[in-house]
């Protein structure tokens, strides 16, 4: 028990990037052994970051069912970079921890060498979530909406709600019209506090995409699936097409639909997602459940461990892309936490107020100080701005 404790303690403050650099997890989840599967079962069980855990081996899973072979040279650089690797192990750490490690490298170079090069080295990849991870960008870094189409070429749109439209030569911005053959690679859509933004695929794909959002997706789908990447939330009507499925994908979960209306929010931030489907159908896959079919308004939740599956008014859900905000029952924290996203102003709530559950439907055109007063006559709390910033206070009787 000690000896885990000790092996296992680095691992406790890991990030989802952090535990795809590592050589030991990355091998002991292509290629496990009952040593390695007691190992993370134990630290799964005893971990606050499970979210960044599930979502890292999740993609490990994922990348290693590519195949594409490395060269001689690659696997040569490969073996030397983890035994200098299992070296320094040796020396810090007891050998439980060593036994395990070596075995499992030596495991994962004969049966899948080609998934830990490509996670360590995102330039030979063209996976988009392994293209997210390396390529962060800070949704509240700037206060105008990015679109960036290249690492020399980065558009900044001035507009409240900016729209952008992909045509089958073109891009379209307020502003300007480019080439998309110069620009073929992963394109980025940054959306920070306080605006919104719309894009339109040059399939016929809609995609509003709201405060605080990123979304990655390539200049021109494949010809045998439709992807893109969301770090944030987005309401999305796919044009179908049987022939070229599409694909939603975020941190921790996949959305897999054909043609389609629905609402996925997943912030990498948050330790809370969901997906709201309006019309036809779409298949959601996290690390825990690998198919949940969703239909008309039903909505798929995962917070920490716990999926669920329920009917929703989608209203509540989507009322966003038409400037309102309209909620049922739900906690203040959540709804001061939508609003600073809106808005870009910063909502301090103590954790005792945010607890309360609340009702009803707020215009979003209105300005926040001014929906902070109405706010009073929907529960017991007052605002109080400070620093430009405001402070919700529970009135007492």
């Amino acid at each position: 028990m000690k000896d885990h404790i000790e092996a296992s303690k680095k691992y406790l403050l890991y990030t989802y990037e952090q535990f795809l650099k590592d050589d030991f997890f990355i091998s002991s989840i292509l290629n496990p052994t009952p040593e390695t599967e007691e190992f993370w079962d134990k630290f799964e069980h005893s971990c606050e970051n499970l979210q960044e855990y599930l979502a890292a081996k999740n993609h490990c899973l994922r990348f290693a069912a590519q195949q594409i072979p490395l060269t001689d040279q690659e696997e040569e650089e490969l073996w030397d970079g983890i035994v200098a690797q299992n070296t320094h192990t040796r020396k810090k750490h007891k050998l439980y921890y060593v036994s395990m490690a070596v075995a499992a490298c030596i495991g994962v170079i004969l049966i899948s060498t080609l998934a830990i090069k490509s996670l360590m080295n995102i330039d030979r990849s063209t996976d988009i979530t392994t293209f997210a991870a390396a390529h962060k960008a800070d949704t509240n870094g700037s206060d105008q909406t990015q679109l960036i189409l290249s690492k020399n070429k980065t558009i900044l749109l001035n507009e409240q709600d900016a729209e952008v439209i992909y045509d089958s030569a073109n891009i379209q911005t307020n502003e300007e019209r480019l080439s998309k053959s110069q620009y073929a690679g992963y394109n980025q859509l940054i959306v920070p506090y306080g605006k919104r933004s719309s894009l339109t695929f040059s399939d016929g794909t809609k995609v509003w995409v709201n405060s605080g959002s990123r979304l990655i997706y390539p200049a021109e789908f494949a010809k045998d699936k439709r992807e893109v990447y969301v770090d944030g939330e987005i309401y999305i009507e796919v044009f179908k097409d049987k022939k070229r499925p599409f694909f939603v994908k975020t941190k921790n979960m996949d959305v897999r639909v054909l043609g389609t209306k629905f609402n996925v929010m997943s912030y990498d931030s948050d330790d809370q997602q969901s997906v709201v489907l309006l019309s036809g159908s779409v298949q959601v896959e996290t690390a825990k459940t690998p198919k949940t079919l969703l239909v008309p308004n039903q909505m798929f939740q995962a917070k920490g461990q716990l999926e669920t599956v329920s009917q929703v008014n989608v209203e509540d859900y989507v009322s966003w892309t038409k400037g309102l905000y309209q909620f049922n029952s739900e906690e203040l924290g959540s709804i001061f936490k939508r609003l600073s996203r809106f808005y870009g102003v910063k909502i301090i709530c103590d954790s005792e107020t945010a607890q309360l559950k609340c009702s009803g439907k707020l215009d979003l055109k209105d300005n926040l100080e001014t929906i902070l007063k109405d706010f009073s006559f929907l529960a017991p709390v007052s605002a109080v701005k400070e620093n430009g910033d405001f402070r919700i206070e529970r009135r007492k009787n």
